[in-house]
């Protein structure tokens, strides 16, 4: 027997599905909310259970990348000068999320406070990011810039590289940490 609370939780997981694939097929600024509860199967009604709107959805979905990335960081090695299983981490989550991080920009796009808030928020995920740089720089490594700047380079390089892939990720996180070691170690 499912517990109202199992319910309520799964109706919620099958807006966030829902949403995804709502997303992918016509972009977060022309989804719509019927278009979300249509998708999932549910009532309308059902959505502000769960959400005060469409974007509270968004940042929820932003949420579980948050959660993924948390998991993948804690399979990482330790050795912060080795970039390639970190490079790794960065394109998995680029790839799995690429509809929401796709949302998010646009999100940005047409409310200014939400666009300093995923600002914020991409200064804040850029910190280890620098901190690494910081420690290849004391060990001799000549960055294009300073670790924070040198940092968002990576961040928009992969992201770039990543959305012009299709599949192949081995072959795409080599030829990244090849490039981003080779630029910042020579």
């Amino acid at each position: 027997m499912t517990t109202r609370q199992e319910m309520a939780a799964q109706t919620r997981r099958d807006l966030l599905d829902a949403a995804q694939v709502v997303f992918e097929r016509k972009g977060y600024l022309n989804a719509t909310i019927p278009d979300i509860t249509t998708e999932a199967g549910k009532a309308a009604g059902s959505f502000y259970n769960h959400f005060d709107g469409k974007e509270a959805l968004l940042l929820a979905l932003a949420g579980d990348i948050g959660d993924d990335a948390d998991a993948l960081i804690a399979t990482s090695p330790d050795d912060l000068r080795d970039l390639g299983p970190h490079l790794a981490v960065f394109w998995q989550l680029q790839s799995r999320h690429r509809t929401v991080m796709a949302a998010l920009r646009d999100a940005a796009l047409v409310d200014p406070a939400f666009a300093q808030r995923m600002h914020d928020f991409g200064i804040e995920q850029m910190k280890p990011w620098a901190e690494l740089l910081t420690a290849l720089a004391a060990d001799g490594a000549h960055l294009p810039a300073s670790p924070d700047v040198s940092a968002q380079l990576i961040a928009a390089v992969a992201t770039a590289f990543v959305g012009l892939r299709d599949g192949g990720d081995a072959e795409g996180i080599a030829a990244l940490t090849r490039f981003v070691e080779r630029g910042l170690l020579g």
